[in-house]
């Protein structure tokens, strides 16, 4: 496979853009709100040039200093974005020359490493790694280097940026490509969508094979046929045909995140474009939108994540990038009424899963796009769209702010995606009237009664989790479901979850002309043919 634009040494194309976009990335400062936060990032950077403030960076440090061996690997890769932003809206020199001391600092080193996400690393967790060990630290500061070199290719002395290759290849890209072309592995686990275990440091393995790409060299050619197999195939296999993430919304995001910008790597590089190419790309992005409760309120939990934490949002950032390779702005609307739950834009900070913040955001952000709801076709987002075979269906009365909401779990078992599965079969979401009901606990709350079920004898399920990171491995499956003018029925059957005799949950919207929507739901349960208490939560 060979790339339209081979990269050529100092002739080095940018990863998210190019010289020819510079013009209108600093064109965007312009606008008052851009300006205000191109403001506040130029602050930030004047203070990790400081050394009298607690943000400075001390390009003066050894390696392992500068990392900092501590948990989540420090804090200085969480500034690089900032940098790399300044220097390429302003052009000032000194941004240029931190960033360059900064990938001196990581790269001229031939001992691995020695950073942890973990406080309690290394451990089991640590080491569910695909590559294991101290690489857990991919997804830190590794993950900046490609970026930084990409910015410097030309700036930087030859011995300089060979070193910064040379530490590439060696502490990332080889590793990853031993990794993705061995066959046996390539067929195991951590190919579906929100697996999550192994999958932190995915952008940061593409982000460093696309840095160092040469379209003469065999495993290059490889790796990047493998990693377009793999995000197509986790796609398919971890997602269904309506676009909802198994896994649940949360760490499914981690890989949105990883595979969006692969996504965008790819087709600059010529290789493919997966925005033509594969529908289930598509859908996976529009069902974001369903995700998304009216007004203020935040994001359906899935059962995985709270409804407004740092990886969901800062990860979300690809939903911009979508927007602009869709020209659809619903996109971009949808995630800014996010941010306002959540303090705006201003409150981006990097993460280990999604580390752009505010560099994503100037990159995607299109401020010329009105504020405000942009009409959504009813053709492309149905009220009540055809739920697929994780069993996650959604009822709404319209998208306004005040406008019902219906969420229902009848299924959410899947073979392969072994984590974080909460006992939810039959749990469901609800807001209407501008106000939010009802919803679910959120990340690490995987047991039944954290959820909107209906318990049995005050216990949990047989097989499910009595811990935060406990698993549920029985789930439902849906009975029926069907969609008509004013009612909207759905049944999912819960036996197999509470190892009863039959357990099924009904819930029916009605939507009659001139009152408001209301939801029934009708619980049908004979536990094990004998007396029982059962116990209706609502969590509000």
């Amino acid at each position: 496979m060979q790339t339209s634009e081979p990269i050529e040494d100092h002739a080095h194309p940018r990863l998210f853009w190019s010289e020819s976009e510079l013009p209108g990335l600093r064109a965007k400062a312009d606008h008052p709100a851009m300006a205000a936060f191109l403001a506040k990032v130029l602050e930030r950077c004047e203070q990790y040039l400081n050394p009298a403030h607690a943000a400075f960076i001390d390009n003066s440090l050894n390696r392992t200093d500068w990392v900092g061996a501590v948990p989540n690997c420090g804090r200085n890769w969480q500034k690089l974005p900032d940098l790399i932003l300044a220097a390429i809206l302003t052009d000032d020199a000194r941004w240029f020359d931190t960033l360059a001391a900064a990938l001196c600092i990581l790269s001229k080193n031939n001992s691995p490493l020695k950073a942890y996400i973990f406080a309690h690393a290394p451990s089991t967790h640590h080491d569910d790694s695909l590559l294991g060990g101290s690489q857990r630290n991919l997804s830190s500061q590794c993950g900046m280097v490609p970026l930084m070199l990409d910015l410097l290719w030309n700036r930087l002395a030859k011995t300089d940026r060979e070193a910064a290759c040379d530490f590439l290849a060696r502490d990332i890209v080889e590793p990853f490509l031993d990794y993705m072309l061995n066959a046996e592995k390539d067929a195991g686990f951590g190919q579906n969508l929100g697996i999550n275990l192994g999958w932190w440091e995915f952008y940061a393995w593409v982000w460093s094979l696309a840095v160092i790409y040469d379209p003469q060299n065999e495993r290059h050619r490889r790796g990047m046929e493998a990693v377009i197999r793999r995000i197509r195939l986790g796609m398919h296999l971890g997602a269904d045909d309506a676009g909802i993430i198994g896994e649940g919304a949360g760490y499914g995001t981690i890989e949105m995140h990883g595979w969006w910008t692969a996504a965008e790597i790819l087709r600059r590089m010529g290789f493919c474009d997966f925005w033509k190419s594969d529908e289930r790309f598509l859908q996976i992005m529009k069902s974001r939108l369903y995700y998304q409760f009216p007004g203020r309120h935040g994001i359906l939990d899935h059962g995985d994540t709270d409804r407004l934490n740092g990886w969901y949002l800062n990860g979300l950032l690809v939903m911009l990038l979508h927007s602009r390779r869709t020209g659809n702005p619903a996109y971009q609307t949808s995630w800014e009424r996010l941010m306002d739950g959540a303090g705006g834009p201003a409150a981006l900070q990097p993460n280990l899963h999604a580390p752009l913040g505010a560099l994503g955001y100037w990159l995607w952000y299109e401020p010329q796009i009105k504020r405000g709801d942009v009409p959504l076709d009813l053709r492309e987002w149905p009220l009540a769209p055809k739920a697929g075979q994780f069993g996650l269906h959604f009822v709404r009365g319209g998208w306004r702010d005040d406008d019902l909401y219906f969420a229902f779990f009848t299924a959410g078992r899947f073979h392969g995606s072994y984590i974080h599965q909460h006992s939810d079969a039959g749990h469901f979401a609800l807001a209407a009237l501008g106000e939010l009901f009802c919803a679910g606990r959120g990340y690490g709350h995987t047991p039944a009664r954290y959820h909107n079920v209906l318990c049995i004898n005050g216990r949990e399920p047989p097989n499910g989790p009595d811990t935060a990171n406990g698993e549920s491995w029985r789930g439902g499956h849906t009975l029926a479901a069907a969609h008509g003018e004013q009612t909207n029925y759905i049944a999912a059957d819960l036996a197999w979850q509470w190892h009863a005799v039959w357990c099924q949950r009904h819930a029916m919207v009605v939507r009659l002309p001139g009152v408001e929507p209301y939801v029934i739901i009708l619980d049908h349960c004979n536990h094990d043919n004998d007396w029982a208490f059962y116990d209706w939560q609502f969590q509000v």
